[in-house]
C-alpha cells in the first residue's frame, strides 16, 4: 500500500511540473556528452548576461536555507559561465518523489540526499555518478576527502555517486553542569541502557521533569544497533549483495538487541513519563525544555547546535555521538551521516559540468567553513578543520564537536550502515515502530517488531522485483 501511495503522489507530480521560464529563452546546442558518448542537443537556458542557468533541489529548511542562498551567491561572483539557484522542495519524501516524477528535461542540476540513501541513488535512473567526474579532473581535489565519509556515498565497488556536503551523526545532547550536579560524567552515558538509567535517576532524584526527548527519526534505532554491532539486514548488511529480507527477528543477535532497546525505550513510559511524548518537536517544544532545564538530554543530532546557539542557555552542554544499546557494543566509532550533493542525469554535458564544477566549489575550504560554522556540521578535510576561524568556532560555540570529529574520523572500517535501495522504508518503519511503543509500553514488543520487519520486507521485495 506505501508503495501504492508513493507512486500516486509521483503521478500527481509529475503532472504538476512545470518547466521553469527564462526572460531571454533557451537555446538548442549541439555538445559532446560528458564522458565519450554521441553528440546530443542541449537546450539552454541563459540568463539575461548570457550565462547558463543551473537549479539546485534541496530539502532544508528555512535558517539553513539563508546559508545556501549565500553559498549560491558566491559561486555566481566566483565566474561568469554559470548562475545556479536553490530552490526548496519541502522535506526529504517529497524531494525524492519529485525527483522520481521527473522528466529527464525538468530534473534539477543539483540535489540533496543522505547517504543512508546512496544505493536509492545508484539505482535510480536520474543520478549521475560524479566519479566520473572526478576521474577526468587533473586537480584531484578529493585526495583529502575522510576515507570513512568517502565511503558513505560510494557504491560497493568504491565509486562515489554522491559528495558530502555537511557531515552530522546522530547522538545526545546533554546538560553537562546538570549531570554533574547529579553526580555522573559524560562516561555514565555510555550504550542506551546507562542513558536510560541516568534519565530516570535524574526524574526521580528531582533534577528535572523529564530525562530525555527523542528525534523523531527512525535513523536513530538504525545507528545504534549499527554500533551495537548487529546486522539490519540479511547479504552482509546489504554489502554483498541486494538485501533479501530485515533481520529485526531471523537473526538471533539482532533479535536480542532490537528487543533490548525497544524494552528499555518503552520503560521510559511504563510507570510514570521518564521522557517527553516520542514525536514532540524538536525546535518548538524539547529545546524550550532543555533550555529551562526541565530536560536533561535529548537524542537528536549534532546539526541542532545551531538552534540551541540562539537561545539564551545559562549552562554548558555537550554532544556525545550514539553509542550502541549496552556497554557490550562492537564499535566505539560513530557513523558519518549528514547530507550529500548529488548530480542528476539530465542528458546535457554543459549542465552536468556545471553541475560539477559547482560542488568542487562547495567542497572548498572556505565554503566548507562557512557552511560547517552555521549548521553545526563537521568538516570533512583536515585543511577545513585546520582553519582559523573554524578552530575559533569550535572553541567558542561547539567546544564538544572535536568529540564527533575523532568518533567520526576514527571509526572502525567495518562500521557501516545498511545498504539497501529502500533506505527510506526502513527508517519509516522503524518510526512507525517507536510509535506503536510509546503508544502502547506495556504491549506485545515482539509482535510490534513483527509488524515493522513486515514493512521492511515488502519493501524489499518491491525494489528487487
Amino acid at each position: 500500500m506505501k508503495k501504492i501511495l508513493a507512486l500516486i503522489m509521483a503521478v500527481i507530480m509529475a503532472a504538476s511540473l512545470v518547466a521553469c521560464g527564462d526572460e531571454t529563452g533557451t537555446e538548442a546546442e549541439n555538445a559532446e556528452t560528458g564522458n565519450g558518448g554521441e553528440q546530443v542537443d542541449e537546450e539552454l537556458t541563459y540568463t539575461s548576461d548570457g550565462r547558463i542557468k543551473l537549479s539546485w533541489w534541496t530539502n532544508y529548511g528555512t535558517v539553513i536555507y539563508e546559508t545556501l542562498m549565500e553559498l549560491c551567491n558566491r559561486y555566481n561572483e566566483s565566474q561568469d559561465k554559470y548562475y545556479i539557484q536553490c530552490e526548496r522542495q519541502g522535506g526529504a519524501i517529497e524531494l525524492k518523489a519529485k525527483l522520481q516524477a521527473s522528466s529527464r528535461s525538468n530534473l534539477p542540476d543539483v540535489f540533496n540526499g543522505t547517504p543512508a540513501t546512496t544505493l536509492y541513488y545508484v539505482n535510480s535512473s536520474f543520478t549521475k555518478p560524479i566519479q566520473d567526474y572526478i576521474d577526468e579532473d587533473a586537480d584531484n581535489w578529493t585526495a583529502d576527502l575522510y576515507g570513512g565519509i568517502r565511503t558513505s556515498y560510494s557504491d560497493a565497488d568504491g565509486k562515489m555517486w554522491g559528495y558530502p556536503f555537511g557531515v552530522s551523526t546522530t547522538g545526545i545532547w546533554v546538560n553537562a553542569d546538570l549531570l554533574e550536579r547529579a553526580g555522573y560524567t559524560a562516561n555514565d552515558l555510555n550504550g542506551f541502557e546507562n542513558i536510560v538509567k541516568v534519565a530516570k535517576a535524574l526524574v526521580d532524584d528531582g533534577y528535572v521533569q523529564y530525562g530525555l526527548g527523542f528525534y523523531k527519526n527512525g535513523q536513530l534505532l538504525t545507528d545504534v544497533l549499527s554500533v551495537q554491532g548487529v546486522q539490519v539486514v540479511d547479504n552482509d548488511n546489504g554489502y554483498s549483495g541486494e538485501p533479501e529480507k530485515c533481520l529485526y527477528i531471523d537473526d538471533p543477535d539482532t533479535y536480542a538487541a532490537t528487543y533490548k532497546y525497544l524494552d528499555l525505550f518503552a520503560s521510559l513510559y511504563r510507570e510514570k513519563p521518564y521522557a517527553m511524548s516520542y514525536g514532540s518537536d524538536v525546535n518548538g517544544e524539547i529545546v524550550p525544555q532543555f533550555v529551562a532545564e526541565k530536560c536533561a538530554m535529548f537524542i537528536a543530532t549534532n546539526s541542532y547546535v545551531g538552534k540551541l546557539e540562539t537561545m539564551n542557555i545559562d549552562f554548558n552542554y555537550i554532544f556525545i555521538p550514539t553509542t550502541g544499546v549496552d556497554e557490550n557494543a562492537k564499535f566505539s566509532g560513530a557513523l558519518s551521516e549528514g547530507t550529500g550533493m548529488y548530480m542528476a542525469d539530465t542528458g546535457s554535458p554543459t549542465r552536468m559540468q556545471g553541475a560539477y564544477d559547482f560542488i568542487k566549489f562547495l567542497a572548498q575550504d572556505e565554503n566548507q567553513a562557512l557552511y560547517c560554522m552555521a549548521t553545526g556540521y563537521i568538516p570533512y578535510t583536515p585543511s577545513c578543520a585546520d582553519r582559523d576561524d573554524f578552530k575559533a568556532w569550535v572553541a567558542e560555540t561547539f567546544p564538544s564537536s572535536t568529540l564527533i570529529s575523532d568518533r567520526i574520523l576514527n571509526a572502525e572500517e567495518d562500521l557501516k550502515q545498511p545498504y539497501l535501495s529502500c533506505a527510506v522504508d526502513l527508517v519509516n518503519a522503524n518510526v512507525s515502530l517507536m510509535v506503536d511503543i510509546f503508544s502502547d509500553p506495556n504491549g506485545d514488543i515482539k509482535a510490534k517488531i513483527q509488524t515493522a520487519t513486515d514493512s521492511v520486507n515488502e519493501a524489499i521485495e518491491i525494489f528487487n522485483l
